[in-house]
């Protein structure tokens, strides 16, 4: 059987787009040009990565080169993909995956490889997430391949040249083979199946587990809107929220492609009063009210025609701050600039007098 050719991915294409920190960005013509004459796998092969993740994610690819193609509105950016991991495959053949958005280095920025120019850094898979460039076609699916496991990319409507076949190297049978060198082939062809399945498994439980994490996220910054909890609690409350509702447990490789992990459940009375304890945490989180901050300027009481001293005190309903308190408080600061080294409390007894 010979190797299906590689094929070109549409990842990008001119105009103006929103980046994932929300600045908006206009690629021209020529920068597309420029970008894929400075593809260099040499100096950094961009790799087919999900999502968007940090430096130390695995790869299930590797971007061999890029082409400049017209497009509707422009010219498209066309990433050829060499042989890609199986598991990454089976998760885009099942749908998980169905866009695909491309991270760059900025021209300037000291990692660019090739500074000057937008240089692809990589090309990200996308489920729940939206790409930034809108209206790209959905990833092509991932063929099948021959026995020594590798994948290509297809994309259908596209015109490749094909390459050189090459020799098949699965195991036939001869007039030879023996009944137990027909066991060795079946079960090394048995082992590698379930390689596969178990590295899908792991793909298809990572993909509930960010969708799950994706809606506790947005909980707990809604939170943090109504002024519940303090706006940088909110991913440590999200990643708590899903760690209850998704506890670490041995992963046993199952055909229906359903978690295996349960709920720890916390008992509030009995029967039907006991619930999972993520649930009860986001219940109680709901349940908190708004945080009052109370703001006091420090009056210039030293005499020294100092500026006044901005603090601000969170105070539970029913409390207030003590201005006395406040003003001291800005005299130990005034002291701790003009007498750099010294620490807080001495800071508080000399303008205390002590």
């Amino acid at each position: 059987m010979a190797k299906t050719p590689p094929r070109t991915l549409t990842i990008f294409r001119s105009g103006t787009h929103t980046a994932m920190d929300g600045q908006e960005l206009h690629f021209s013509d020529a920068d597309l040009t420029a970008t894929a004459a400075a593809y260099d796998p040499a100096k950094h092969e961009a790799p087919l990565v999900i999502g968007h993740p940090a430096t130390d994610a695995p790869a299930y690819g590797w971007v061999k080169s890029l082409t400049v193609h017209p497009g509707q509105s422009g010219l498209e950016l066309g990433a050829t993909s060499g042989p890609v991991a199986p598991e990454f495959a089976g998760a885009v053949n099942t749908g998980f995956y169905k866009k695909i958005s491309a991270s760059f280095y900025p021209p300037h920025a000291k990692s660019n490889p090739v500074p000057g120019v937008y240089y692809l850094r990589h090309v990200g898979f996308l489920g729940a997430q939206p790409p930034a460039v809108k209206g790209l076609p959905p990833p092509p699916a991932f063929a099948d391949s021959d026995a020594e496991g590798l994948v290509t990319v297809e994309l259908d409507g596209v015109q490749f040249s094909e390459s050189t076949p090459q020799e098949d190297t699965t195991p036939k049978n001869t007039p030879k083979d023996t009944p137990m060198d027909e066991l060795k082939t079946l079960q090394a062809e048995n082992a590698r199946l379930q390689t596969e399945l178990a590295a899908r498994e792991r793909l298809v439980a990572q993909h509930a587990r960010d969708k799950v994490h994706t809606g506790h996220l947005a909980f707990c910054e809604g939170l943090a809107a109504k002024g519940k909890l303090p706006p940088g609690l909110a991913p440590v409350m999200a990643a708590a929220l899903t760690a209850l509702a998704l506890p670490d447990t041995p992963h046993t490789p199952n055909t229906t492609g359903a978690s295996t992990a349960e709920p720890q459940v916390v008992q509030f009375g009995e029967g039907s009063a006991a619930r999972p304890l993520h649930q009860a945490l986001a219940e109680a989180l709901e349940g908190l009210p708004e945080a009052i901050v109370y703001g006091e300027v420090a009056p210039d009481r030293t005499g020294e025609g100092q500026s006044p001293e901005h603090v601000s005190f969170a105070a539970p309903a029913g409390y207030i701050v003590d201005p006395q308190g406040v003003a001291l408080h800005a005299k130990a600061l005034a002291y701790q600039r003009a007498h750099p080294n010294t620490d807080y409390l001495t800071a508080l007894a000399a303008v205390q007098g002590r």
